[in-house]
C-alpha cells in the first residue's frame, strides 16, 4: 500500500542523510526510486536509477527499475531501449506491468 512506500522513502532519506554525499550507496538510491514508483512518481524515480548508474555503470537492478519507471510513465519506447528491462519485460514483468495504470497521454505498446 502507499503508506508503506512513503514510510520506506522516509527511512531511506534518513539513511541517505547519514552518509557523506561523496559516499552515496547505489542500493539506497535504487530503494528511493522504487519507493517513488510505488507512489506513482515515475518520472522522479528515474533520476535515482540514473544516479545509481553513475556510481555503478551497468548495474542490472538500476536498469531494470529505470525501464519499469519509464514504461509506467508512458515512455514505452525509451523503456524498451534498455536491454535488461526488455528481457525482464518479455519474461515475468509483462503481465504485472500491464495491470498497472500508466500515465494518460503516453504512447501505447
Amino acid at each position: 500500500d502507499l503508506g508503506r512506500f512513503r514510510e520506506a522513502l522516509d527511512s531511506l532519506e534518513k539513511l541517505e542523510g547519514i552518509s557523506p554525499p561523496e559516499e552515496k550507496d547505489p542500493y539506497v538510491l535504487i530503494g528511493k526510486g522504487y519507493a517513488l514508483m510505488g507512489i506513482g512518481r515515475y518520472g522522479e524515480s528515474v533520476c535515482f536509477f540514473d544516479e545509481a548508474l553513475t556510481i555503478v555503470p551497468g548495474m542490472k537492478d538500476a536498469k531494470v527499475y529505470k525501464g519499469m519507471a519509464l514504461y509506467l510513465a508512458g515512455k514505452c519506447e525509451a523503456a524498451m531501449e534498455i536491454e535488461p528491462f526488455r528481457a525482464e519485460f518479455m519474461g515475468r514483468f509483462r503481465q504485472e506491468l500491464e495491470k498497472r495504470p500508466r500515465k494518460p497521454g503516453g504512447p501505447e505498446g
